[in-house]
């Protein structure tokens, strides 16, 4: 493979606009992605998606009272992006997008999705089904909350490792608005698609973080 030879990162943003058939909307190309088509090889890709978040809850973006060092440190050694929207500010909704590039009038997916809810269609691939067609080693951890049946579960959507809840970890017995629902359903701890824990405990949920980082 040729290599290119380009600026550096901070110096140059691209603005291109790209044409679905059924959408068209503006996309941000910056030399970052440029940067990955030069190398020989993949680069690693870590993207930390997280709910109930604000913009300002972290630095540099925000001025909070507490200090978030690595938060600065990600930003300082790499690129920081300071306009970002989502579709639906929800669980399921805003994942799915994420994961597909599509909108939730497109998938179908809106809000957030219960239990046992077929949740993403299959027919719209995921980031890592797309990443897995070009020789990437996948995987996902936390909540995933894109489905909750055999055919849309993370490992039948392009993770080769995934490990935590299949939906909101407050959608249990112990919902403080709606407990009788919720309590049909355990709240369970899935692990490389086996339920490893069958019915999360209020202790468990104290522990989720441990519990993934011992799979």
């Amino acid at each position: 493979t040729e290599r290119i030879h380009l600026p550096p990162i901070s110096s140059l943003n691209y603005s291109l606009p790209i044409h679905h058939k059924l959408y068209s909307c503006p996309v941000r190309l910056n030399i970052l992605q440029m940067r990955m088509f030069a190398y020989d090889r993949n680069l690693n890709i870590v993207l930390i998606f997280l709910d109930d978040s604000g913009w300002g809850d972290f630095r540099p973006f925000g001025s909070p009272t507490y200090p978030t060092p690595n938060v600065d440190r990600l930003a300082q050694e790499g690129c920081a992006y300071r306009n970002f929207y989502v579709p639906q500010a929800i669980c399921s909704a805003s994942r799915a997008a994420l994961m597909t590039g599509c909108y939730p009038g497109r998938t179908g997916v809106f809000g957030a999705h219960g239990p046992m809810a077929k949740g993403l269609d299959p027919q719209f691939p995921t980031m890592g089904e797309a990443q897995k067609n070009n020789g990437y080693v996948t995987a996902i951890f936390g909540k995933w909350h894109l489905g909750d049946q055999p055919e849309t579960r993370p490992w039948a959507r392009g993770f080769d490792q995934s490990c935590g809840l299949m939906y909101s970890n407050d959608m249990w017995k112990y919902h403080p608005e709606n407990p009788e629902h919720w309590g049909k359903y355990p709240l369970q701890f899935w692990g490389n698609g086996q339920v490893t824990i069958e019915e999360v405990s209020k202790d468990d949920q104290k522990l989720l973080t441990t519990c993934i980082l011992n799979m």
